[in-house]
């Protein structure tokens, strides 16, 4: 379309926003939603855009209410776990056992008065101390789950105490030791039990390897050819009685080193009101890098052996009780009926002693609630929350129960039967109808 040109005082050209074409400004109009258009396609807004609606009632006057679920034939029964033996049990046996109709714990060795463990963040369980690395300089560290002696000071020590009421006539230490382990020149280690002079008991690893041993203040035996290789590990053990035999033995991996040493006439190895255990690095702190390392500490109040025997390190380990508890899983009990499932715990009666926590269903009543378990003895209940709060614990076919034993060495703990009732219920489907 062909637009005229002309020039018109105080106009310009414009571009219609509809169909494109050229147009002055008096030929342009504006639209109700903004748009500049020519003249001939300008509309008004159209009259259905004002127009307001009514309000409409949508409530149904006739209706049903929603179809519950429908039960039929209801009935209480009973799940029961006897402990008459062992079969599809998982547990630790180091940890506990089966006997006399009851799964028990086992109790810590009472002949074990104190014991080493050097883990990561874990120094000892039995008594309770730790590594104080409070004065860097003159303790040991711990690494690789050992007691590491490896600082540049005349004196690395390491002490312990032990309890107070153990009997001084006879007893045992035993320890794994790494000879000089990073290759470097060791001066003296010594392990000297009732720090107490003159009555001690005391070990002393030399720097060629050799040995002495002093028990009451006398020199038992010096130079005791132990014949110690450098990065080697050896179990250390010395055994003394003042009472029946008057004898002192010192072996290495099972193996009698030296004589027997008599102990008549020489005094008890340590005062009745200071027991303790060092374990320290002595001699000229000019030596660099002088390193050796201790773990599986085990100090008993009975003499452990008399003669040769075979060393089993692994056996160490399971005498020292661990920090952590491990728990015994029962078998799950299940509730396997076509069409009908478990709506309800009801009750649950458990015979035990001692203290034994459990979780059920993983999970534990944290004093509100039952919540999701870790699986440990920290996030476990007693038997009589479990009793009070079972009625609250979310309803299912299977229930799995973990009994957790705390470590005593004098409570041992037991469960000998445990039963819980629950309902189950048909639950009725389309097809019944």
């Amino acid at each position: 379309m062909k637009v005229k040109d002309n020039y018109i005082p105080g106009e310009n050209k414009l571009i219609c926003d509809y169909s494109g074409f050229t147009m002055k400004t008096h030929e342009a109009r504006r639209t109700w939603d903004g748009y500049i258009v020519r003249k001939d396609f300008w509309e008004p807004r159209h009259p259905q855009d004002f127009v307001k609606s009514r309000k409409e009632n949508i409530k149904a006057d006739l209706v049903r209410s929603e179809a519950p679920w429908q039960y039929e034939n209801s009935s209480s029964t009973t799940f029961t776990e006897d402990f008459a033996d062992n079969t599809g049990f998982s547990y630790d046996p180091i940890k506990a056992e089966f006997g006399g109709g009851q799964l028990q714990q086992i109790l810590a060795d009472t002949s074990i008065i104190v014991y080493g463990k050097y883990n990561e963040d874990v120094s000892l369980d039995y008594p309770s101390e730790a590594v104080d690395e409070s004065s860097p300089d003159f303790y040991p560290s711990i690494s690789d789950s050992k007691l590491l002696f490896d600082r540049n000071e005349e004196n690395i020590a390491y002490e312990l105490n032990l309890a107070p009421d153990i009997p001084d006539e006879q007893g045992c230490i035993r320890f794994r030791y790494t000879h000089d382990s990073d290759g470097a020149k060791l001066n003296y280690f010594i392990v000297t039990l009732w720090d107490s002079v003159p009555k001690q008991i005391v070990i002393v690893v030399n720097p060629d390897g050799t040995t002495n041993v002093e028990l009451g203040g006398a020199l038992a035996q010096t130079s005791i050819a132990t014949g110690f290789s450098d990065d080697t590990q050896y179990t250390l053990e010395l055994n003394w009685d003042y009472t029946d035999t008057q004898v002192a033995r010192f072996f290495v991996d099972g193996t009698q080193k030296g004589v027997n040493f008599d102990l008549s006439g020489v005094a008890p190895g340590y005062e009745a009101d200071y027991h303790t255990v060092t374990m320290e690095v002595a001699g000229d702190a000019t030596l660099s890098d002088r390193r050796c390392a201790v773990d599986n500490l085990l100090v008993f109040n009975e003499v452990q052996h008399t003669s040769n025997y075979v060393d089993d390190p692994a056996a160490d380990s399971s005498l020292m009780p661990t920090h952590e508890y491990s728990g015994v899983i029962l078998p799950t009990m299940s509730y396997s009926v076509t069409g009908r499932h478990i709506t309800s715990f009801d009750s649950i009666t458990i015979t035990e002693s001692g203290n034994p926590t459990y979780i059920l269903n993983g999970k534990w009543f944290n004093g509100s609630m039952w919540m999701d378990s870790d699986g440990t003895i920290t996030k476990s209940s007693s038997a009589t929350i479990v009793e009070r709060e079972i009625s609250s614990l979310p309803p299912s076919d299977t229930l799995q129960i973990i009994v957790f034993f705390p470590e005593s060495r004098t409570v041992q703990s037991a469960v000998s039967n445990i039963e819980v009732g629950y309902t189950s219920t048909r639950i009725l489907t389309a097809s019944d109808f």
